[in-house]
């Protein structure tokens, strides 16, 4: 096999973990180097991993086949525009882009060039969730509820760009309906943008999502809950747990509990296993898991969540 030549823009907080796990594998990548335009930054994981630093990513094209976009959302489409046109494939952390007209335009590059870029909403990857997809089910409704304490980071964006996009992702994987509507409200308590918000999707079918984030609260909180029509689903993102109830209409005045199971996921590195399928992908050996459609389609939803906001 082959190995591809990587590269990771943006070693800040979540760009160094992308960066240990290209270096992790090295049986599948030549691991050319980290970019960051601090150069200070792009030293120290470069001396870390023993690696090249680079300060422009420009001077990375022609040295790789694939690169993490990890920077500032707000810079996102400028970098990816410019590795997509040198015909390097991608991974680019949520969003993908700051506004839903980059984001389609990088879809569209990526599809002319015939250039995997997968998004990075890494919560597809979280064990309790993928264990909750491999159960056969119709979805009657979705919700989410995603809580986390107050850090002085990611502050040039909303808690709906920050947080709530990784719920939105989920939600339109499991459903697998169009969005009709989205009503949303949100308050701003320590920054001058929404730091909690909470959202209810309507799709063509009647059915409902519903969607809570807040990055103000005491202690972190992820969880998804998938209602069928015999099963409900609790997958707890944080402890790594999947919770099955089965529960028919006419068990509603039984006065025996409900069936109920837990189950305790194996763990797993889910940015390990994302960098894994996006190198497969770049492989030909399966398909892109998260397309550059549906990084769109968040995109699209998240915009219509925060112009709800605005006007409640």
């Amino acid at each position: 096999m082959k190995k591809l030549r990587a590269a990771v823009i943006g070693v800040g907080y979540l760009g160094r973990f992308h960066a240990q796990k290209y270096a992790s594998l090295s049986d599948q990548v030549e691991f050319v180097g980290v970019c960051d335009t601090f150069s200070e930054n792009a030293k120290r994981v470069a001396d870390e991993l023993n690696v090249k630093a680079f300060s422009n990513v420009e001077d990375l094209i022609g040295k790789i086949d694939v690169a993490t976009v990890a920077t500032t959302t707000t810079t996102h489409y400028d970098v990816a525009k410019s590795l997509l046109n040198a015909g390097i494939h991608l991974l680019v952390e949520k969003p993908m882009a700051a506004t839903l007209k980059q984001a389609q335009e990088l879809e569209k590059i990526a599809n002319t060039k015939k250039l995997v870029l997968q998004v990075g909403h890494i919560e597809r990857f979280n064990p309790s969730f993928v264990a909750l997809t491999k159960n056969e089910f119709t979805p009657v409704a979705f919700e989410a509820f995603r809580m986390a304490p107050f850090k002085p980071r990611a502050l040039d964006v909303d808690v709906v760009t920050d947080l709530m996009i990784h719920d939105i992702d989920l939600m339109t994987s499991i459903m697998k309906d169009e969005v009709v509507s989205v009503r949303a409200v949100g308050s701003k308590v320590l920054t001058n943008t929404f730091d909690i918000a909470q959202a209810t999707f309507t799709f063509k079918s009647g059915r409902k999502g519903m969607i809570s984030a807040n990055r103000v609260y005491p202690h972190a909180v992820r969880s998804v809950s998938v209602y069928g029509d015999r099963m409900h689903y609790f997958a707890d993102l944080g402890s790594g747990t999947l919770t099955k109830i089965e529960r028919r209409i006419s068990d509603i005045h039984a006065t025996t509990p409900p069936l109920q199971s837990v189950e305790t996921v194996e763990k797993k590195d889910a940015m390990l296993e994302e960098t894994k399928a996006f190198l497969q992908a770049v492989r030909g050996e399966i398909p892109c898991a998260i397309p550059a459609s549906q990084g769109v389609l968040a995109i699209a939803l998240m915009e219509q969540v925060l112009e709800s906001i605005r006007k409640s």
